[in-house]
């Protein structure tokens, strides 16, 4: 299954662009985090990190989405770092594919885990 879905999106965006959509993916993780890491958005009910905790509290709001923030950019940065790197191998456009798609979600999930247990201790 996964392995028909990374052969559908190698298929879907040719070899030469896939290294600039990997790229574009970690500008956006980038771009969308700093406003959280300087704090620049103020406590909501759409975006950030939405939990009883942070929404009681406008301190606790401000440090985890900080937290979350930094988290974002670094995910951001190693996005573009593996798309960068893969692409001057010798693997295949779906096994690059792949591996990018990995790290993107891997990213996004870390990323969000540390955040909640950050969250919670603080």
């Amino acid at each position: 299954m996964w392995t028909t879905f990374t052969q559908h999106v190698g298929m879907l965006v040719a070899p030469a662009y896939q290294q600039l959509v990997f790229i574009g993916l970690g500008v956006i993780f980038i771009v969308s985090g700093v406003p959280f890491a300087m704090n620049l958005i103020k406590p909501n009910p759409i975006s950030g990190v939405r939990t009883r905790k942070t929404l009681s509290d406008p301190r606790i709001w401000y440090l985890a989405n900080s937290y979350f923030g930094k988290r974002w950019i670094l995910t951001g940065i190693v996005i573009i770092v593996v798309a960068v790197a893969l692409r001057l191998t010798a693997m295949s456009p779906a096994t690059y594919s792949s591996i990018c798609v990995l790290v993107v979600f891997g990213g996004l999930m870390l990323t969000s885990v540390m955040t909640l247990i950050y969250t919670k201790r603080v």
